[in-house]
């Protein structure tokens, strides 16, 4: 999701299905393997930071192994410059370990048409963790499926920047310079240019994945505000966007690449 208010119910949401110590939630973790991509990002260990799936309980809890590292706290922070690029860095090395990974499902989140990678899909700062700048755990892969890197990268920036809070346009050109420069590939442009898309997607699959019976998500709107709180957050920032365009335009931002979709 989107907004920090949306962590408490999200907790909720988490607690009857999985080991969770609510004191110490960055020491758990939670994965349900989205897909099969959880156990194929540790052969071989392609990719660090990913908790280890033991198995399950006998009440039906995923056992996962420890994760070190302190989450930060949105309401009172946000990633420091070097906690941005260690994350941004981090998905680099995912999405290229994942190029090869091939799997039918079953998504929680549908997949996307004209998908080109398997993405985690839901990287905001409340499921990863840090010491100091550098990351040490993703966790939270229910969501993982058929994506794009882009839009990956969207997510993050509305995030992790982020733009669902009006941080001034300068403020919040730079960091979209630093997720596009740490990532390469795509401008910073493109990225915000595609974060009203990826946005409007998860407000419109919320809704009917709460009515279709999902019921992780059921209980997730009912503990707070969403998707309306998102969905003002959202209209907020398409108000802003000319003016972090004009900001990062004056910092020497590149154009869109020709590739970018």
């Amino acid at each position: 999701m989107s907004c920090p208010a949306v962590a408490a119910g999200w907790l909720g949401a988490k607690m009857g299905r999985y080991r969770i110590d609510p004191r110490h939630l960055y020491l758990t973790g939670v994965s349900m393997s989205g897909g099969g991509v959880v156990p194929y990002l540790h052969l071989h260990d392609r990719v660090p930071c990913v908790p280890e799936v033991f198995g399950f309980d006998e009440m039906g809890r995923e056992i996962l192994a420890h994760l070190p590292g302190e989450v930060v706290d949105v309401d009172e922070s946000r990633l420091t410059t070097g906690q941005l690029r260690s994350l941004v860095e981090w998905t680099r090395r995912f999405h290229r370990e994942v190029a090869g990974f091939r799997s039918d499902g079953p998504w929680r989140m549908p997949p996307i048409a004209d998908a080109t990678v398997t993405a985690h899909n839901d990287i905001p700062p409340y499921n990863v963790c840090f010491e100091g700048d550098e990351l040490v755990g993703v966790f939270d892969w229910d969501l993982a499926g058929p994506s794009t890197p882009l839009l990956e990268l969207a997510f993050i920036a509305w995030n992790c920047v982020p733009l669902w809070r009006d941080m001034g346009a300068e403020v919040a050109a730079a960091r979209l310079h630093v997720i596009a420069e740490t990532y390469g590939h795509y401008s910073a442009l493109d990225i915000l240019v595609a974060v009203p898309g990826r946005i409007t997607r998860m407000l419109e699959w919320t809704p009917l994945a709460a009515a279709t019976g999902d019921e992780g998500i059921a209980r997730l709107l009912a503990a707070g505000n969403e998707p309306e709180q998102s969905r003002v957050a959202l209209d907020a920032l398409q108000q802003r966007i000319p003016a972090i365009v004009l900001a990062g335009n004056a910092a020497g931002w590149a154009g869109p690449t020709s590739s970018a979709g």
